[in-house]
């Protein structure tokens, strides 16, 4: 779910509410992990070092076989972020090209944007190289809060429709080319 969906859906308040519960819950999760990274200093725990990470904390306390599945579960985690970015993202490209007069479905600009977007930057052989793919997706975050504020924004100015990015429930993303 995506943070202007979430307040399409909650409403102002909520959104506000659900944003101060994540926060508290992370800053939790932080004291938790300072905690049990301190107490397992304390205990001598598996093996030598300093444990300041959950993948370190996972690693002393569960050995290898942990560091694996915990890498499993990240890798996980992180495909389904990039299945819904390229969602969104794809949605945004089919607004784009309608204002230059081309017709694409979300579908094949979701296709296109991992084939010629993702793959290319994701095969990126040397770590001077991520500096250019870190300042494009930097460029590419602005241009999408950009677009979310912009036209939701013009949308609610215009009497519309309160965020371009909420899921209208069959698939398409309401103001990226579907019907509403």
């Amino acid at each position: 779910v995506t943070l202007p969906g979430s307040f399409a859906l909650v409403g102002w308040a909520g959104g506000i509410l659900l944003l101060l519960a994540s926060g508290g819950a992370s800053a939790f999760s932080l004291v938790l992990l300072d905690r049990a990274c301190g107490a397992l200093e304390g205990h001598g725990g598996r093996g030598g070092g300093e444990t300041s990470s959950y993948a370190g904390l996972v690693s002393r306390v569960l050995g290898p076989a942990g560091s694996h599945v915990l890498e499993a579960l990240t890798l996980t985690y992180c495909v389904g972020q990039v299945v819904a970015y390229l969602g969104a993202i794809g949605g945004q490209v089919v607004a784009l090209a309608s204002l230059g007069g081309i017709e694409v479905t979300v579908h094949r600009a979701v296709a296109g944007t991992a084939l010629c977007g993702m793959l290319p930057l994701s095969l990126l052989p040397e770590e001077g190289s991520m500096r250019f793919a870190g300042a494009l997706g930097t460029a590419c975050m602005i241009y999408i809060v950009g677009v979310v504020v912009f036209a939701d924004g013009a949308g609610a100015l215009a009497g519309g429709g309160i965020c371009s990015m909420a899921g209208d429930g069959d698939g398409d993303w309401e103001g990226a080319g579907g019907e509403g």
